[in-house]
């Protein structure tokens, strides 16, 4: 039954119209912020990348935070679930997004991780080393409160693992830290 509704709901964020899309984002947002067992599978490429083009390329700011949202909750995903094709600009737009986070966006932590989420199925925003760091950094600005944080917390770690090497590097690190070290630049220093 579920997955009926999701499929009526996600046919809507390609409606051209700004209320039906943005009530079909906001609803898709929910659901799945909602869905912390991951019983409903991820929607395919096509609202992937849907959901990236409003995030990029819309003029209204809640259309923007909540598609960044949208992405943002589906962390974790094999990398080669989904894989993006971005123009040279959006690459910029994505990489700005993630090292200068505006705070014109109420959901501006979700936002940092939707684009953290493309840059890491993209491959071409930044190398594995600068990606890696930019997660470790993020699972210490998980959005608070519970229950959502350990989730998502565990959803980058997992980003990480899909890594190699240059992610084992950061997990290490960012183990560390747990322990009282602090990560940078993917080296360890005692606090």
């Amino acid at each position: 039954m579920v997955l009926g509704i999701m499929e009526g709901i996600m046919r809507h964020i390609f409606v051209d119209n700004l209320a039906v899309h943005l009530a079909a984002v906001f609803a898709l947002t929910l659901i799945w912020y909602n869905d912390r067992d991951h019983q409903i599978p991820p929607p395919l490429p096509s609202v992937f990348d849907r959901l990236l083009m409003l995030r990029l390329h819309s003029t209204h700011q809640i259309i923007i935070g909540w598609s960044g949202t949208a992405l943002a909750m589906h962390l974790g995903l094999l990398r080669n679930t989904w894989v993006p094709t971005l123009s040279d600009v959006e690459v910029q737009q994505i990489r700005i997004s993630i090292e200068k986070p505006e705070d014109r966006f109420r959901l501006k932590e979700y936002v940092v991780l939707g684009d953290l989420m493309v840059a890491f199925h993209a491959g071409t925003v930044f190398s594995d080393d600068e990606l890696a760091k930019h997660l470790a950094q993020a699972i210490k600005s998980v959005p608070q409160p519970p229950p959502d944080s350990a989730s998502m917390q565990q959803q980058v770690v997992s980003m990480l693992e899909q890594m190699g090497e240059a992610g084992s590097k950061y997990l290490k690190a960012v183990k560390e830290k747990k322990k009282g070290t602090s990560v940078t630049s993917g080296k360890t220093v005692k606090n």
